[in-house]
């Protein structure tokens, strides 16, 4: 290993692949083992059936949109390998293990450090961490927007980073305007990078940029938020996935603006919210183990960068994307939490960066210290892999599959929830089974663009008349399709309990599903 290193050292070169593909190709190799094979509601994948639909459709899917994962997703799906699902579950783990190595390389990059083994040994920690940490790690194995989202968080930062130390690359920072504001296209909270961002470019021009370059970036980050055309480009296609219909202006701001989901915003309670607070230590140390959380926090409180503004939008990343997963109130509030990781790995790596310089002064409490971040790390894993890996928890493709299979010819299947909802569009939309049932979903059915998808999507049924939004508790229209198609059709109604899903039909049909929380 000395060798090595040493090796490493003497060459830069050499030493930035090592740093950058030793945590790729690490996290590459957990990630691949541990990807889910089917459809599933674990690791929060609730989501994924949506996303594939629309995917394989041409479709919007849920608020906000996802332009730049729903494009990309097209795109893997044309790639020879696997099936539909593995190459949805393929953007996730790639990007996810990318971010990972790039992750490292950017802590190479900052250290303050003479010493390059221990500039090595402490990126590596950080990328490494990062990566296999339990949420990253989660979201890497499933068909969701998280994986792809850690690797633009990362290329934000390399852009925040180039702009506030004035690097001599150009090319790289033009490269990654455009791909911020890509970014955006995949999850809109990288809005909250928006303020490092301007801060890096006003430091940049002080730093005697030409405002031509600064300009240059602006328009290259508008050029990527151009991506949110094929919104409403795609919707003028009348996909039987076409969340708000935004072909219109009204149903793209609906749709962008995230509307329907506004009020989950500062939806709860002061209680909830410390509750939240707690639960945030508990899960710092799930991802790092206690003495990594004791590595952090030194490394945050004491570590010192060239450049000031890299700590200080450090810290802005960390507080902003914890409190706003602390006041956002959705169970599954702590996909928010992926930056707060990222800055803590980081700060990992900074703790672990003093810790060893140190070692001049207090060799055997320091390098006891690092051994037991590294260690505790380490024997965190098999519970990792253990608790993410969705091998065996297939519910909801079972769920579906089941249903499909069981339902009668020429049904109307009423569903009333996301989770029986997904599942059944990507099988039915996505994969085209059973194109002789009519999927609607109860609760869409207050919202006059979902009226008109379905008018789109089944021609041959019957129809209520069109009413505006909400009006006069317009879910009733969906019952109301239900009756007066009654008579030539069978109706089947999911009803979800605690532990199953019962699809009950008209002509005494019944089928059960397993439905296990666990796997929420």
């Amino acid at each position: 290993m000395r060798t090595i290193l040493r090796s490493i050292r003497e060459h830069s070169k050499i030493e930035s692949v090592f740093v950058l593909l030793v945590p790729l190709i690490t996290t590459f190799i957990f990630y691949s083992c541990t990807c889910s094979q089917k459809l599933t509601w674990t690791n929060n994948g609730n989501d994924g059936g949506d996303f594939l639909a629309a995917i394989l459709t041409g479709g919007i899917p849920h608020p906000t949109g996802y332009p730049t994962y729903v494009v990309l997703g097209r795109l893997f799906q044309s790639l020879p390998v696997g099936d539909e699902y593995f190459r949805g579950v393929l953007l996730s783990f790639l990007p996810a293990a990318a971010a990972s190595g790039l992750l490292a390389l950017w802590i190479k990059n900052v250290l303050v450090t003479r010493d390059k083994n221990i500039r090595v040994i402490s990126s590596l920690m950080g990328g490494i961490g990062w990566g296999l940490s339990a949420h990253l790690w989660s979201q890497a194995v499933i068909v969701e927007v998280h994986g792809l989202q850690s690797l633009f968080l990362v290329c934000s930062l390399w852009l925040v980073t180039e702009n506030l130390r004035a690097n001599r690359h150009p090319g790289l920072i033009l490269f990654l305007s455009w791909v911020f504001g890509l970014g955006f296209g995949n999850h809109i909270t990288l809005v909250f990078m928006f303020p490092v961002v301007i801060y890096s470019l006003f430091v940049s021009y002080k730093n005697n940029k030409k405002l031509v370059f600064i300009f240059s970036q602006l328009g290259l980050i508008l050029l990527g938020l151009a991506i949110y055309l094929y919104i409403p480009i795609q919707a003028q296609r009348t996909p039987p996935i076409n969340w708000g219909n935004p072909s219109s202006i009204n149903g793209f701001f609906w749709l962008v603006s995230g509307k329907a989901y506004q009020g989950l915003l500062f939806g709860i309670t002061p209680a909830l919210f410390f509750d939240r607070l707690i639960a945030f230590f508990s899960l710092l140390r799930d991802q790092f183990g206690i003495p990594g959380v004791i590595a952090g926090i030194i490394g945050l409180l004491n570590y010192q960068l060239n450049h000031k503004g890299i700590k200080a939008s450090l810290i802005w990343i960390f507080v902003i994307y914890t409190l706003f997963s602390f006041v956002y109130s959705t169970d599954d509030s702590t996909g928010y939490l992926l930056a707060s990781f990222m800055v803590f790995a980081i700060c990992i790596s900074f703790g672990v960066n003093i810790f060893f310089e140190m070692k001049l002064k207090l060799p055997i409490i320091n390098l006891l210290v690092v051994f037991l971040v590294i260690v505790s790390f380490i024997i965190k894993i098999p519970g990792t892999f253990s608790d993410v890996n969705p091998a065996g928890r297939y519910a909801a493709a079972e769920y579906a599959e089941n249903l499909l299979e069981k339902i009668p010819q020429n049904a109307i299947l009423l569903t009333d929830s996301d989770p029986d909802s997904f599942p059944v569009w990507y099988y039915h939309f996505g994969l085209k089974e059973r194109q002789d049932v009519s999927v609607i979903v109860l609760p869409l059915t207050q919202y006059r663009w979902y009226q008109e998808t379905l008018l789109q999507t089944y021609p041959e049924l019957l129809f209520p008349a069109l009413i505006n939004d909400f009006a006069n508790n317009s879910i009733g229209w969906g019952e109301e399709l239900a009756v007066i198609n009654g008579q030539e059709r069978i109706i089947c109604r999911n009803k979800t309990g605690e532990n199953k899903i019962v699809t009950g039909c008209s002509d005494g049909t019944s089928i059960e599903s397993a439905f296990p929380n666990k796997d929420l």
